[in-house]
């Protein structure tokens, strides 16, 4: 994929912003993916009040947000990407994670995206 076309796909996951250092995002969400508070709230009605507040919220405030379709996480190409956008973001995982953990060794990007996985029927 031409970079300009990644580049767009990457504003498109951002907004006007660079990733920078948000995309330790992806860190935050393996460590609450794990754990069984976050696993047994995915999915209920109180979940999907938060979702609604959520997009909501942005709506108001942030009208320039790009959230997924109805707000179907489990559609999303932050969450789930693919091909030249998911290089594009681990590479650029990979390259901030370690300024941005306080693990030795912290989970890859592809480990990030297979406990997502595990939790996407959830969402």
């Amino acid at each position: 994929m031409p970079p300009l076309q990644r580049s767009g796909q990457i504003r498109h996951i951002a907004g006007d912003r660079e990733l920078g250092t948000s995309i330790r995002h992806y860190y935050d969400l393996h460590a609450l993916a794990a754990t069984q508070d976050v696993q047994e709230f995915l999915g209920t009605e109180e979940h999907h009040q938060v979702i609604a507040n959520y997009a909501e919220i942005c709506a108001d405030h942030f009208p320039s947000a790009i959230l997924p379709a109805e707000m179907r996480l489990r559609e999303s190409r932050a969450l789930f990407p693919v091909g030249a956008l998911a290089n594009d973001l681990r590479e650029r995982y990979e390259s901030q994670i370690q300024l941005l953990s306080f693990e030795e060794s912290p989970p890859t990007f592809a480990q990030v995206l297979s406990r997502l996985e595990m939790v996407r029927d959830g969402i």
